[in-house]
């Protein structure tokens, strides 16, 4: 038999999430023109009521006793398309009911008034009708009526259960999600179907065995996103061609994801999620590589769910759920609307950011960039000094047009590991690495593509710490080379990771070290390695690695210096270092290879450090963070959490 859940049982809460006490809450979150929380005001009676003009037998519906104002539950809104209206399901009557609040005048209309339960509204496009599921039938159907509350009709009329459902562009079908594929080896099935206003011409756009739900069509038509429960259990956001081909798992994650909306230029979906422990708002940017999710929402005392984009994608309404401790599985909620932040803001949002809240990671050291040819920076882990020791990180930071926005986060803390970007199979790949104060060296070999983090290899050596990664483009592997064993010796051997298999490929060649770099020279089309520092001390000279042997290829150029900075800037046909330090403090030097030379550019930089990370975005070298000598502080040591750009000739500080 086929199980539906009642509104009032939260899908999150059935999953078992235990609910955190925390102290903050909405740091990013604003007011529409009239008002932040759109729904309390009117229960509160501070909206004007007003009953559907031509709907026969009704009458208007005034607010219930106080005693129960604090159990409304409001719940999936959507702008109309002119924004001047947001319909919502409510329990403001008693039963779930259809209603439309306008934030600008402060009025309410209750547009559906029966026994059953009546949910997720959509406008139509021109704004005229608004389709809705309904229990009315015994079951839930999917009913269409005009945008005052008149002429409500069923438009499924069929046995099965119908609901989710969602406009065409052009105001001609509906798509929603459907139990009539379930079958007797299969009685839970669920698939997204389409079919025309009128209820005919019904068309089956998924055919899996897993449950596919709140469908949303893209505002041009051509792609659907909705929340597919895998095999596993777990929720995912899936997008998919029109006609249900090449579908794909957008910002996977091991935590529940739902609701998917687009923004209304396609090219974003906001979602809600529970990776970061409650349920909050999440956007991802579907034409960015890598499709990195940044968080919207940051409420740790309440769940946000059912996001939907104003007409002018500057705001998304939601329903902020709370839990009541006296009733574990009974649930209120509100509608309350955020804004989305500027292109050039896009970060603070992804931090919470208002003022005085942090736009980009916090200070670190032994972090790692890696640059994509998409013209993205990722920044993964780190570690910073704290009185008492060290804090290890987990998060996950993109640099693109110019600032900084969180990313999902990986499933692990990790320091002094190494990074690069495999080409050939579009993954993040990340090596070794300790992953908190006291653990030994990591043999592990993560990477990061569209199925998320997995892990994909195990060395039955020593491990590493602080070791160096490069992408050979010509021969499609990562290169690996030295760091500390988990006894804490340098090593000198080399590896290779070709997407499948790790393996040793040379046991000699540059002295063994760690505190090293390698980067990839787009002139040679080799990976070159560069200083660190041996038993013997810091190191210089350059060397270059032709996947068989190593060969030095350089002996002058930067100083002997270890923990610096290091990338490929390939729109330049440069490999660019900065900084780095030795037994006598932090560098603020700048060099270019320029593929046979070192050359030392003459420009003031960003302040003596070492352990800072540098990328390259196809425009500018981008350098952030890093560790910094303070003489006769009480600190001789801080970590940073400034972001510097260079563009071949200068260095300028980024302004947050």
């Amino acid at each position: 038999m086929f199980r539906w859940q009642a509104a009032v049982t939260s899908p999150w809460k059935s999953r078992g999430m235990k609910r955190a006490s925390r102290a903050r809450l909405y740091d990013r979150v604003h007011a529409l023109p009239a008002a932040l929380l759109l729904t309390s005001m009117c229960v509160s009676g501070a909206c004007s009521e007003t009953s559907p003009e031509a709907a026969p037998g009704s009458t208007p519906s005034r607010v219930p006793a106080p005693e129960l104002l604090n159990r409304v539950t409001d719940a999936y809104p959507a702008f109309s398309p002119d924004g001047r209206w947001v319909a919502y399901m409510s329990t403001a009557g008693g039963a779930f009911d259809i209603y439309a609040v306008s934030p600008e005048r402060g009025e309410r209309r209750r547009l559906t008034d029966t026994d059953a339960r009546d949910g997720t509204p959509v406008w139509s496009p021109d704004g005229s009708r608004i389709v809705f599921q309904s229990f009315r039938d015994g079951h839930s159907q999917i009913y269409l009526m005009n945008a005052d509350g008149t002429a409500q009709r069923n438009v499924s009329r069929n046995q099965w259960h119908d609901e989710h459902p969602f406009w065409s562009s052009d105001g001609e079908h509906l798509l929603f999600a459907s139990n009539r594929s379930a079958t007797a080896e299969a009685p839970d099935n669920v698939d997204i179907f389409e079919m025309t206003t009128d209820g005919s011409g019904v068309r089956r756009i998924t055919n899996t065995p897993e449950v596919e739900t709140y469908p949303s069509w893209s505002p041009n038509g051509s792609r659907i996103a909705v929340r597919k429960i895998m095999e596993d259990g777990n929720w995912e956001i899936v997008v998919m061609d029109a006609d249900g081909t090449n579908p794909r798992v957008v910002a996977p994650h091991p935590a529940a994801d739902g609701w998917p909306v687009w923004s209304p230029d396609g090219r974003r979906l906001v979602f809600s999620s529970e990776r970061a422990g409650t349920a909050d708002l999440w956007v991802v940017d579907l034409e960015a590589e890598p499709t990195e999710p940044w968080r919207l929402t940051w409420d740790d005392e309440a769940d946000e769910r059912q996001p939907w984009f104003s007409p002018d994608g500057r705001h998304v309404v939601f329903a902020r759920y709370q839990w009541f401790p006296d009733q574990p599985f009974y649930e209120a909620s509100e509608i309350y609307a955020v804004e989305m932040p500027a292109p050039s803001d896009e970060s603070a949002s992804a931090v919470g950011g208002s003022a005085g809240v942090r736009t980009g990671p916090a200070a670190r050291a032994h972090h790692r960039l890696v640059s994509h040819p998409a013209g993205q920076i990722l920044l993964i882990g780190g570690s910073t000094r704290t009185d008492t020791g060290y804090a290890w990180f987990d998060d996950a930071w993109t640099w693109r047009h110019d600032r900084w926005t969180r990313s999902a986060s990986l499933p692990f803390t990790r320091s002094s590991h190494a990074l690069a970007y495999d080409e050939a199979r579009r993954e993040v790949v990340l090596v070794g690495g300790i992953g908190a104060w006291g653990d030994s060296a990591s043999g592990e070999l993560w990477t990061r593509g569209d199925e998320g983090w997995r892990q994909r290899a195990v060395t039955p050596e020593d491990g590493w710490s602080e070791p160096a990664a490069c992408y050979d483009r010509g021969r499609e592997r990562v290169v690996v080379f030295g760091g500390w064993n988990r006894d804490n010796e340098f090593r000198g051997d080399t590896w290779e990771w070709d997407g499948r298999d790790l393996s040793r490929v040379a046991d000699s060649g540059p002295e063994a070290r760690a505190g090293h770099d390698l980067a990839f020279d787009p002139v040679s089309r080799r990976c070159i390695l560069f200083g660190g520092r041996g038993d013997g001390g810091f190191l210089a000279g350059t060397w270059a690695w032709d996947g068989e042997a190593w060969r030095e290829v350089a002996v002058d150029g930067p100083p002997p210096r270890w923990f610096f900075g290091m990338t490929t800037a390939d729109d330049w046909n440069r490999v660019v270092v900065f900084g780095g330090a030795t037994d006598d403090g932090g560098l603020d030097d700048t060099w270019v290879w320029d593929g046979t030379t070192w050359n030392r550019v003459d420009t003031p930089g960003p302040p003596a450090r070492g352990m800072s990370r540098i990328g390259f975005d196809g425009e500018q070298v981008v350098l952030f963070g890093g560790r910094q000598r303070r003489q006769g502080a009480s600190a001789p040591f801080v970590d940073l959490d400034d972001t510097w750009l260079f563009n071949g000739e200068r260095w300028t500080r980024w302004q947050q």
